[in-house]
């Protein structure tokens, strides 16, 4: 559907659009365009009856594992996630939940908390989540 959207884009057959890495071209004119490109108007097409799948010996990346980037950042501790960012100013809160699903506090010192000098409030939740 992309590469007969293209081709109507172009007002060529289909049959002489190739696509390969996310991009249609018709040799004849010399044309490309990406898959993005053409997205919406291969949408309004009628989806086609009978389609032809591709045969899995010609697949490119489905079967077939992908080496993943992020992989020695994450092992190495490089890896910056959202938790990591630190902007001046900027308050952090946390919530602690029961480890047991019908588990309830026994005491907590309040005082012993906001003694700390990074501590602003605390709150205590009498609100249940059902789980």
């Amino acid at each position: 559907m992309l590469i007969q959207a293209a081709a109507n884009e172009w007002k060529v057959p289909a049959s002489e659009c190739s696509a390969a890495n996310s991009v249609i071209t018709h040799q004849a004119s010399g044309r490309n365009t990406t898959y993005g490109k053409v997205a919406e108007a291969a949408a309004k097409l009628e989806a086609p009856k009978d389609i032809k799948l591709k045969d899995p010996k010609d697949w490119k990346i489905a079967g077939r594992g992908l080496k993943r980037l992020d992989t020695a950042d994450k092992l190495t501790g490089k890896q910056l996630y959202g938790i990591d960012i630190k902007m001046p100013g900027m308050l952090v809160a946390a919530i602690k939940d029961s480890p047991v699903r019908t588990g309830k506090i026994k005491s907590f010192d309040a005082a012993r908390s906001l003694a700390c000098p990074v501590s602003r409030r605390w709150c205590r939740s009498a609100i249940r989540a059902s789980r």
